[in-house]
């Protein structure tokens, strides 16, 4: 007999990856006990696809046809009080001759809390050192496409107010509350791979009392510096798609400490059996949320700021004191060769920015044009005008519908005093020019038969 190892099943549920085990050969039977109260599908390699129901024991014979490896699905859990709280995939081997009664037998079940499902938790939770406001509020929503509901088991206030503030759970159907305050959705599975919560959570600290347009589910006069919790156990509620669930504290002062926890499971969205579910998304949708909502956020763990934001107004920050930003925009570019015959070298040219404000670069390689003029589109036009600056290269032209365009460009730098530089307005922009093209531009065109490689730069940048 060969133990296989024995698995935590809920790391396997999507968006993670199945459980993969490559088994060797030799064996007779391939033992499966499933400790969790989780419906696997078992993929035999060549065998085919079984289906294994929570707590159960299973010897599979193994065919000639088998090959070496299984894979495993979490795909449904059980969520009864009578279920167990183990969460284990244990796989065993047996050779021939050391199995003689195989057997397909339930596990025992000893029964448990309703808390304990099996479930993906997570908490949020929003603190302050030092409110500005007299109401701080908490709030979770659950988009109205989730497809699954949220069990909230405990909501829990901490104030340090001595004038005896009230806390309010409140319940509100319809759009996003989508306060000013962005916070994560943690949780608490231990796995390198977590769940990841469909709630979209936030918070503030606002000079105004919280009210709603919903119920008011409960509500709780806070002692000084006592933590207060709403959902006492075995009380919940309930919070479909659509709905928010928040904490509102409402005090008469300012300058308190205050943290506020609101902890709930989610119930797991599973897809149709038959085969390995994909474990990663095709496409980010968000619509119809109101305006600014929070699309993208991620924030390392050693920061106390968020590192990346893009909201759904179409602003994207990046970087906060922690993490600076950066950008890189990797763009192996247009290869451009030389023209006729006599030429050498390469130029490469790259459209960094094409929205309203556009960029080209194009670096030159030792590039000397032959006896052929070459002209290359940009991959999008240039609009109203553009910037020219350009060092150490081919002489060229900027076209329009194959027409060259008229550009004026500084030929003398007469220093500091007003009007001192002098220009020129040409179609055949030189060496170590910078300008200026006033009108709409979709290509170049390098002059044939240049005399000298270059190996220098042309910028564009303009709108």
């Amino acid at each position: 007999m060969q133990n296989y190892g024995s698995f935590i099943a809920s790391n396997y549920l999507a968006p993670a990856l199945s459980l993969q085990v490559p088994t060797g050969g030799g064996w007779q039977y391939m033992q499966i006990i499933n400790n969790s109260p989780y419906l696997l599908n078992i993929t035999f390699d060549g065998m085919g696809s079984f289906q294994m129901p929570e707590m159960f024991r299973e010897d599979f014979l193994v065919t000639k046809d088998f090959r070496n490896a299984i894979v495993i699905t979490p795909v449904v859990n059980i969520t009864t009080v009578s279920h167990a709280v183990s969460n284990l995939i244990i796989i065993n081997a047996w050779k021939p001759g050391e199995i003689t009664a195989p057997q397909a037998v339930p596990l025992s079940q000893p029964a448990v809390s309703a808390t304990a499902t099996g479930k993906p938790v997570f908490t949020a939770t929003y603190g302050n050192g030092g409110t500005t406001g007299i109401g701080q509020v908490l709030n979770v929503f659950n988009p109205h496409n989730s497809g699954v509901s949220f069990t909230f088991h405990s909501a829990r206030i901490f104030s340090n107010d001595s004038t005896l503030p009230t806390a309010n759970l409140f319940y509100q159907s319809g759009a996003d509350r989508n306060f000013s305050v962005a916070v994560p959705a943690v949780s608490h599975s231990g796995s390198t791979t977590p769940p990841v919560s469909f709630a979209h959570c936030t918070a503030d600290d606002l000079a105004v009392i919280i009210t709603t347009n919903g119920s008011d589910i409960e509500v709780l006069d806070m002692s000084t510096s006592m933590t207060g919790d709403m959902l006492a156990f075995p009380d919940n509620t309930t919070l479909s798609p659509g709905g928010n669930l928040f904490i509102g504290l409402n005090s008469g002062t300012t300058g308190h400490i205050v943290r506020l926890t609101l902890k709930w499971e989610e119930d797991i969205a599973t897809l149709p059996q038959g085969g390995v579910p994909p474990n990663v998304a095709t496409s980010l949708v968000n619509i119809g949320n109101p305006a600014p909502t929070p699309i993208i956020t991620a924030t390392p763990g050693t920061d106390v700021g968020t590192a990346v934001l893009l909201m759904n107004t179409g602003v994207f920050t990046l970087g906060d004191a922690a993490n600076p930003g950066t950008l890189a925009i990797i763009n192996a570019g247009t290869t451009i060769n030389s023209g006729g015959t006599g030429g050498s070298g390469t130029a490469t040219m790259i459209q960094s920015l094409n929205g309203t404000v556009k960029e080209v670069w194009i670096t030159l390689n030792a590039f000397k044009n032959g006896t052929a003029i070459v002209t290359v589109a940009f991959p999008k036009a240039f609009t109203i005008l553009c910037l020219v600056e350009c060092v150490d290269n081919n002489n060229f032209s900027l076209l329009v519908s194959s027409v060259a365009q008229n550009a004026r460009l500084v030929t003398t730098w007469g220093g500091a005093s007003a009007g001192a530089d002098t220009g020129a307005t040409i179609t055949n922009i030189q060496t170590d020019s910078k300008g200026v093209c006033v009108g709409a531009i979709d290509s170049i065109q390098f002059a044939a038969s240049s005399v000298n490689p270059h190996s220098g730069y042309i910028y564009l940048k303009g709108v």
